[in-house]
């Protein structure tokens, strides 16, 4: 089962394999969060099912649009800090980043009609930031008796030097023009060595990440007796994701010829989507309302580029590289389904507590193809695996808000994201903590709110192939700060 875990945490450069769509475009495009969003919903974690009337509902509960009652201009900005650290070999590595930009925009009109029945329809437009992909990680450690080359070697074993180019040029083939393997005889067998060969190396692995994913919402909603509400939403998602890794290998026995390595990737992923929310939220009494919401799996279009290089530095003589072209693929990824319970209770105008269960199944995604070169190309094997190392998780979310004086509002919240890994695949505790609170203005016609956030998790990484060597461990902290402002009107 290991290998399915080096899979999954995407050394997408040291995966030796052409096309890097696999089971990690999955997990990376359905693994949402709702912290940061609005101001007011990011201040009660995201737990807001049930509430509405915040333009945080569009891609939360729809049905939450037909809460309004005056119409709603709003922005919200955010900036966030990552930090890592990395434990491997018994070596630690620290990185932070940050991160800003809008987190959402948008505008719903409300609007009254002329019904006993139905009190207003409203309507809305909006863009909603739903996952960040900025993070920096360095993985660093000695290695006795193993290389990267071990693998190269492994796949170049069996295949006539004049073939190898052409079988395996992002992998061994680069090894071999940059004289990293080499045949162990005159006779062309398909048997190779490689250059180190004694005295273990220093390893250094840095992923450099960034983007991110935002859907284009249009939402409907209306308002049945003031006891009734629903809403549906058409949303467009976009994909936005790069990453560079770097991998270096130094030798640390003086008397070998070879120096160092350096094994680079760039790879990008950008693309659209599509899905369709629905919600209903009943206002069961004064005190107690009820949300059921549910989103169709997202359907995405996605154009990946990749182009690797190699770097050999031998004692005394000048570096040889070689690299390849870049290439370009073009697949599809479907996400799952959401399903979504909330429970919200009113205290009056003192308060609100509000509670959100949400159930996934990750095993149920898929890839597919397009227009890729590979025409013929099914993904079968892809798609098993994701059936077998994802599972259907189920996420809690509960937030509250107080009135403090008549203007002024407090907020705090929990969020708990389950592991997607299924039992046995990762070491490490795959759950994902998250931690709110926030203040609000709400004036006649202006409001602003301000958040905080701090998200833990951790995951396991390996830097090639996991039968060969331990696992490093990656916790991940980030904190993040949202600032909302709006006028209703």
């Amino acid at each position: 089962m290991k290998s399915n875990i080096f899979i999954f945490l995407g050394l997408l450069c040291l995966n030796l394999s052409t096309y890097a769509q696999n089971e990690v475009d999955v997990l990376r495009y359905s693994m949402l969060d709702w912290h940061g969003i609005s101001g007011r919903s990011a201040g009660m974690a995201g737990a807001f099912g049930a509430l509405g009337a915040d333009l945080s509902s569009m891609s939360i509960n729809p049905a939450g649009i037909g809460l309004y009652r005056r119409s709603d201009f709003g922005i919200s900005l955010g900036i966030s800090g990552m930090g890592t650290n990395t434990t491997y070999q018994d070596q630690q590595a620290k990185n932070f980043g940050l991160d800003a930009g809008i987190h959402s925009i948008g505008y719903v009109s409300s609007n009254p009609i002329n019904n006993a029945d139905w009190e207003r329809v409203n309507f809305g437009i909006g863009f909603n930031r739903l996952a960040s992909f900025r993070e920096e990680i360095t993985i660093k450690g000695e290695l006795g008796n193993q290389t990267l080359l071990n693998q190269f070697v492994d796949q170049a074993t069996g295949t006539s030097w004049n073939d190898l180019n052409q079988a395996f040029p992002y992998d061994a083939g680069l090894a071999w023009d940059t004289y990293l393997i080499n045949p162990t005889d005159t006779v062309d067998n398909g048997s190779y060595n490689h250059v180190i060969t004694s005295g273990g190396v220093q390893q250094e692995q840095v992923i450099e990440r960034s983007g991110s994913l935002a859907e284009t919402v249009i939402t409907g909603g209306a308002n049945y007796r003031n006891r009734l509400y629903f809403g549906a939403s058409l949303a467009f998602p976009r994909i936005n994701y790069n990453e560079k890794s770097t991998y270096r290998e130094t030798t640390l026995d003086e008397m070998q010829e070879l120096d160092h390595f350096v094994f680079e990737e760039e790879y990008a992923v950008n693309g659209t989507g599509f899905n369709l929310k629905g919600g209903v939220i009943y206002r069961a009494t004064d005190w107690l309302r009820i949300g059921v919401s549910g989103q169709t799996p997202t359907w995405f279009s996605l154009t990946e580029s990749f182009s690797r290089e190699m770097t050999a530095e031998f004692k005394g003589e000048a570096p040889y590289r070689a690299s390849t072209d870049i290439i370009a693929n073009y697949y599809k990824v479907r996400t799952p389904m959401r399903l979504t319970g909330s429970m919200s209770f009113v205290m009056g105008k003192s308060g609100v507590i509000n509670a959100d269960y949400e159930f996934l199944d990750y095993s149920t995604g898929a890839l597919g193809n397009t227009r890729n070169i590979l025409s013929n190309y099914d993904f079968s094997v892809e798609n098993a695996t994701v059936a077998k190392i994802y599972r259907a998780t189920h996420n809690v979310r509960v937030g509250s808000e107080f009135r403090l004086g008549k203007p002024f509002r407090i907020r705090a919240g929990i969020g708990f994201q389950q592991s997607p890994f299924a039992e046995g695949v990762t070491t490490s505790n795959g759950n994902i903590i998250t931690y709110a609170g926030g203040l609000g203005y709400r004036g006649t016609h202006f409001y602003a709110d301000v958040s905080y956030t701090h998200k833990t998790e951790a995951a396991d990484y390996y830097i090639f192939n996991p039968e060969n060597t331990d696992g490093s461990k990656i916790e991940t902290t980030t904190g993040q700060v949202l600032l909302s402002g709006g006028f209703r009107f």
